[in-house]
């Protein structure tokens, strides 16, 4: 969202229609000129252009924690109350150059991130997003990062998703452009 001010103002003649959605959506069926994804791609005829990468993070409240103890290791995931996105009943990291797949197990679950993250914050368990997802948080200590041996969270990257490579409208290459340069900037 504060990326939208600024876009407007540097060029007054573009106008944006924002649909926000944690579905996969059909973009050439809406009409959509551009989509954002913060995602896995899945196999699709769509064309993908990567903006930035976007870390994945396990992260907890600083009173989880104290009340629950800091987990080490993937095995201690599964003694802790993990809050996963409804569509994400895995978490993958990356051990020994090779991704590892978690089941999640949890009380709360949420198809929505930004509740994820307040959840978490509220101290209901441990919840992997992304680092542009938590970054004020961590900045602010409502929440931190949990670090676990011998293994780091899979890498996402954010995606603009076309309907086609052809002919691609101005505006959108204006606003693909406009935001990598504000994602670089985070």
């Amino acid at each position: 969202m504060p990326l939208i001010k600024p876009l407007l103002e540097q060029n007054p003649e573009l106008r944006v229609e924002l649909q926000l959605h944690d579905d996969v959506l059909d973009i050439v069926g809406r009409g959509i000129d551009v989509a954002i994804r913060v995602a896995p791609l899945r196999d699709s005829t769509l064309i993908a252009k990567r903006i930035v990468n976007n870390a994945r993070v396990v992260c907890a409240s600083p009173e989880y924690l104290t009340q629950h103890g800091v987990p080490s290791s993937l095995e201690d995931l599964h003694r802790h109350n993990c809050i996963r996105l409804l569509n994400v009943p895995q978490w993958t990291f990356i051990a020994d150059g090779q991704p590892t797949v978690v089941s999640i197990e949890g009380r709360v679950s949420c198809n929505n991130v930004d509740s994820v993250r307040e959840l978490c914050m509220e101290g209901l368990g441990l919840a992997q997003l992304t680092l542009m997802d938590v970054k004020r948080e961590f900045n602010s200590g409502a929440l931190v990062e949990v670090v676990l041996d011998n293994v780091t969270p899979q890498d996402l990257s954010v995606w603009a998703l076309l309907p086609t490579n052809k002919n691609l409208p101005p505006r959108v290459t204006l606003f693909i452009e406009h935001l990598r340069a504000a994602m670089e900037q985070e």
